[in-house]
């Protein structure tokens, strides 16, 4: 006579299984005894850890582009301009603070365009550019002409303005005289940027009239290359 078996028989869903023998519906994950996150697997390890490998380059790069930056005297140079037309505009004429943050920003601005007179300098010796109508080349030497001339006479502007040099009153007429030259200049410049935009937009009508002369003309020669139907 057959025994009768005493293990259960198979289950086909293995959630009435699962709660037979006193199982949880869902299998468990492994979890850390330190974090009561799952493990994550290698593979989104190494995901995770190359996006914080990217965002670390690419935040290197861009610091590298902000000390490049920082390294130029021209850099700081507009960087002390905006703090100086910023407490200019935050004083607005009246003694305090703000007053003596643009007086000093404008002293500490000199020293940034020691010998930078050179640059304009080498552009004025410098030959113009082939093509350049006669207008604009006698306005780009003008401005680069004035332009020394202010930075070369600023440099006494600021020897005095530090009190290296005494003579208030030449120092104050040496000052108005650089600044009627950077007017000079900057006027000057207006007219070359004027004088740019204009050559450059006839530059670009003549290059529009060009192409479409040529599609005219590729149509025609497509026109006369089919055949005529009889």
């Amino acid at each position: 006579m057959p025994q009768p078996s005493t293990s259960a028989p198979p289950c086909s869903d293995p959630a009435p299984c699962r709660l037979r023998f006193g199982l949880p519906e869902k299998p468990l994950l492994l979890q850390s005894p330190l974090s009561t996150r799952p493990f994550a697997s290698p593979r989104a390890a190494s995901c995770s850890l190359a996006n914080k490998m990217s965002t670390l380059d690419a935040t290197r790069a861009e610091l590298g582009l902000v000390v490049l930056y920082l390294n130029k005297a021209e850099a700081r140079d507009k960087i002390c301009r905006a703090i100086q037309y910023g407490s200019k505009f935050l004083s607005n004429g009246q003694p305090g603070t703000a007053q003596n943050v643009d007086r000093s920003t404008t002293l500490a601005r000199k020293v940034f365009r020691l010998l930078k007179w050179v640059n304009d300098l080498h552009g004025l010796i410098s030959p113009p550019a082939k093509g350049t109508p006669l207008t604009l080349v006698f306005l780009g030497k003008s401005k680069n002409a004035l332009l020394s001339t202010f930075l070369f006479l600023d440099q006494f502007v600021w020897v005095g303005r530090s009190g290296i040099y005494k003579n208030k009153e030449r120092t104050d007429r040496i000052a108005r005289i650089s600044l009627y030259c950077w007017m000079a200049s900057s006027v000057c410049a207006g007219l070359v940027e004027l004088g740019e935009l204009k050559r450059l937009s006839k530059s670009m009508r003549k290059l529009a009239r060009e192409l479409k002369d040529a599609d005219k003309y590729e149509v025609r020669m497509l026109s006369s290359l089919q055949p005529s139907g009889d």
